[in-house]
């Protein structure tokens, strides 16, 4: 499992060295993923619908809705491997 989020890491750096010259642009890019994804929870229960939806249509791929509760959420790349990366990790662990 470690070493699937490891490849996909690997692969993200990858895509973000084709395409971004700034390297201080991909370090604030990821700066700002974590932010996020760190605050997106309690930020999504304390806001207004609008805003609700925004913060599921970045996060979220094909949620499924059943009496009006969301069932089934995927998240979209990279939440998804955030997710499942145990809290403990540290970057060292994760690169490996």
């Amino acid at each position: 499992e470690i070493k699937l989020v490891r490849v996909g890491l690997e692969k993200n750096l990858t895509n973000l060295q084709h395409n971004y010259k700034d390297p201080y642009e991909t370090i604030e890019r990821t700066k700002n993923l974590f932010m996020f994804s760190n605050r997106a929870k309690s930020e999504y229960y304390n806001a207004i619908p609008e805003r609700k939806r925004e913060i599921a249509y970045e996060v979220l791929s094909n949620a499924l809705l059943k009496d009006r509760i969301m069932a089934q959420p995927q998240l979209k790349s990279p939440y998804d491997m955030l997710a499942e990366t145990p809290k403990n990790a540290d970057f060292y662990t994760l690169c490996g």
